[in-house]
């Protein structure tokens, strides 16, 4: 994991699609990634994104995907 790399002073990135996605960038801060690499056209769109990604509530936000289930988002009420 990003986290576990950081204890070991390692840096972690990732690059792809997936950076570029609004619904995972802040699941991919709260993974603790180092960089994120992403098409140099959808660089001002993610800066302003990660402008208001709040880290703490990101964390929390990985730890609830990690105990969901199914891959499938569940139902709104």
């Amino acid at each position: 994991s990003a986290q576990a790399a950081q204890k070991k002073g390692r840096w972690v990135g990732i690059c792809g699609e997936l950076v570029g996605n609004p619904l995972a960038l802040p699941i991919l801060i709260g993974m603790g990634f180092h960089g994120l690499s992403v098409n140099p056209r959808l660089v001002p769109k993610i800066k302003k994104q990660m402008r208001s990604v709040n880290v703490e509530r990101s964390r929390a936000l990985v730890e609830e995907v990690l105990n969901f289930a199914s891959y499938e988002l569940p139902r709104s009420r």
